[in-house]
């Protein structure tokens, strides 16, 4: 899995994040989605299904990676996500990541309401922290830091 972020700036009250699109709007809602990501297998197939389904603009931040983004901001509305490849073991998904404050404490909630950690709590430096859960159902959900790490 590839989760590309960037440096997060407050504008109008809200954060933007200009690499995934993420859009934050302030205290709208709490724990509010925040970001998708569609991954499959045959990431140029898909990322062009989107563009000409949707007439995304989809941009490819790392050229060694093959996860496009989609910027919130620029589209005029919506949230922001990315397309991308999904791991060999896995089929392919659509996931929605949750904004939250502590995700170690949201990550444990979820065990305790009956779900199942997927993914374990990772960090790309300067970029993200994110999660996945199961719920109970078996849906794959993702958590998303409210804090950028430190790039250090």
């Amino acid at each position: 899995m590839a989760f590309i972020s960037s440096r997060q700036t407050w504008k109008e009250g809200r954060i933007k994040s200009r690499s995934i699109g993420i859009c934050r709007l302030g205290n709208d809602m709490p724990h509010s989605v925040v970001h998708f990501e569609i991954l499959g297998r045959d990431y140029e197939s898909l990322r062009q299904y989107y563009q000409d389904l949707f007439g995304w603009n989809l941009r490819q931040p790392e050229p060694k990676i093959q996860y496009a983004t989609l910027d919130a901001e620029e589209q005029g509305h919506g949230i922001g996500g990315g397309i991308g490849v999904v791991r060999e073991d896995l089929k392919p998904l659509l996931t929605i990541y949750i904004e939250v404050d502590d995700i170690h404490a949201a990550l444990a909630k979820a065990e305790e309401l009956g779900g199942e950690t997927v993914l374990p709590v990772t960090q790309i430096p300067g970029w993200v922290t994110f999660a996945h859960f199961k719920d109970p159902e078996g849906n794959v959900v993702g958590l998303v830091a409210s804090e950028a790490p430190s790039a250090e």
